[in-house]
């Protein structure tokens, strides 16, 4: 049985497990990086009221200086270098997801830190980046 062979449903579903999964996997690293215990924090999450240890537990309930939200983006292996740099970066997937993001849950990144999360391209080496607006640069995690 494939993916389209899913109902419309099983597919959110699975999208939905897929996308709390990555989430967690990333808030354990940036708890690990930040030198947190990372297995301590699905139980901190449980205990604060948290369904899971998520991007809205790390929002929420810890005192991370950046608000962090996560994107699914499709099609990176077609992005071109010169697009990351001057005028082109507001046409990339990168982008768009970001503004995005931020229309969904309604921040301001001039008045707030705000960062997105997404999947690294395996043939780039498997790795989680992370890009804050204050950071002029993507720190892999």
């Amino acid at each position: 049985m494939g993916w389209l062979d899913l109902s419309p449903e099983d597919q959110e579903k699975r999208w939905e497990n897929q996308r709390r999964s990555f989430e967690e996997t990333c808030v354990k690293k940036i708890i690990g990086h930040a030198g947190g215990k990372p297995h301590v924090a699905v139980k901190d999450a449980k205990l604060e009221g948290y369904e899971y240890a998520d991007f809205t537990y790390l929002n929420g309930a810890t005192e991370f200086p950046v608000i962090m939200f996560g994107a699914r983006i499709a099609w990176m292996h077609e992005i071109q270098i010169p697009q990351l740099f001057g005028s082109e970066f507001t046409k990339t997937p990168f982008f768009k997801e970001y503004m995005k993001g931020m229309a969904q849950l309604d921040l301001d990144d001039t008045k707030e830190r705000v960062g997105l999360v997404f999947r690294w391209p395996e043939f780039l080496g498997e790795a989680v980046q992370w890009s804050c607006t204050t950071t002029p640069f993507p720190v892999t995690i």
